[in-house]
């Protein structure tokens, strides 16, 4: 297991580190599946802390991160 995917599993809750755990993984390894899986899960979260707190903002960003990085994959 990688330190980030350690990392992943210890920040579950922590939508800024999965984001920044997708944009690694997009920009640095090209590895478009396993950046979307982090993306999505800091949408989830961020859906759940919408619900509490007016974070509309951060969950946009992280839409259209999910958006484009399904573009990417289907264009592979």
């Amino acid at each position: 297991m990688s330190i980030w995917e350690e990392l992943a599993e210890l920040s579950i809750h922590r939508s800024d580190i999965l984001i920044d755990m997708a944009k690694v993984c997009e920009h640095h390894y090209k590895d478009y599946e396993k950046a979307l899986f982090y993306a999505k899960q800091a949408y989830q979260n961020e859906k759940q802390k919408k619900r509490l707190l007016n974070r509309s903002e951060k969950l946009q960003d992280t839409i259209k991160r999910i958006n484009r990085l399904e573009r990417k994959l289907t264009i592979m």
